[in-house]
């Protein structure tokens, strides 16, 4: 009865313990995710070189980047200010960016 006793017990903290830590890593995952999807933003917004950029999409679930498409206005002169579109790689580890003009020519 004693050993009853002390397995259920131990499996009642097991439990709670499980409970409470899954509350606590979904807080702290989604301010994770959002400090993420700011950095990524902010870095490939820069990296575009676009005046006026924004972000008119993003998929952070990748493993090692983060997929961003920076929309914004070509800065040459010779552009008239025309709009233009760049698909950016985030490194999450190392925070770094890949970028190249997307064609929304090829979703057609």
């Amino acid at each position: 009865m004693r050993k009853l006793f002390w397995s259920v017990a131990a499996l009642s903290v097991v439990i709670i313990g499980t409970a409470s830590l899954s509350a606590l890593s979904r807080a702290s995952s989604d301010a994770a995710w959002k400090e993420l999807a700011d950095k990524a933003g902010t870095a490939c917004m820069k990296a575009s070189g676009f005046d006026e950029p924004a972000i008119a999409w993003s998929n952070l679930d990748y493993q090692e980047d983060a997929a961003l498409l920076v929309t914004g206005i070509w800065p040459q002169a010779h552009m008239n200010g025309a709009r233009g579109a760049m698909l950016c790689l985030y490194d999450k580890a190392a925070g770094s960016t890949e970028i190249n003009e997307f064609d929304f020519g090829l979703l057609r």
